[in-house]
């Protein structure tokens, strides 16, 4: 069953445009660029570098929720409010909620739309 909280389908849907080559393109790229931009997102964080942080953790907010990653996108979206701030309190365990809710996120994804993606 799929978890509410992860995607939102209205949103992926919408967007999709039934699931085109063209959409699913694009799709392919997010999938492969949001674990390399968790990945920088990290780097910066143990680098202490909250400034460049923030603007990641916005990118991901953005990309995420226009996806419908929901989950994704609120993660980030606490990162971006907490560099912003100049803390580095719990980023490090957000970034780790945000990459396994990024997995989950990417099952639930091909098991709902499994022969679409």
């Amino acid at each position: 069953m799929a978890d509410p909280r992860l995607i939102d389908w209205e949103q992926m849907d919408m967007i999709a445009d039934g699931y085109s080559p063209e959409f699913l393109e694009i799709l392919g790229e997010f999938l492969a660029e949001i674990p390399v931009m968790l990945e920088s997102l990290a780097g910066l964080e143990s680098s202490g570098d909250l400034d460049k942080a923030s603007k990641v953790a916005h990118q991901i907010k953005g990309s995420a929720a226009n996806f419908g990653f929901l989950a994704v996108s609120s993660a980030a979206a606490e990162i971006e409010s907490l560099t912003k701030s100049g803390s580095r309190e719990n980023v490090g365990s957000l970034i780790g909620r945000a990459e396994n809710d990024f997995g989950l996120s990417v099952v639930e994804l091909r098991e709902k739309r499994a022969g679409q993606v």
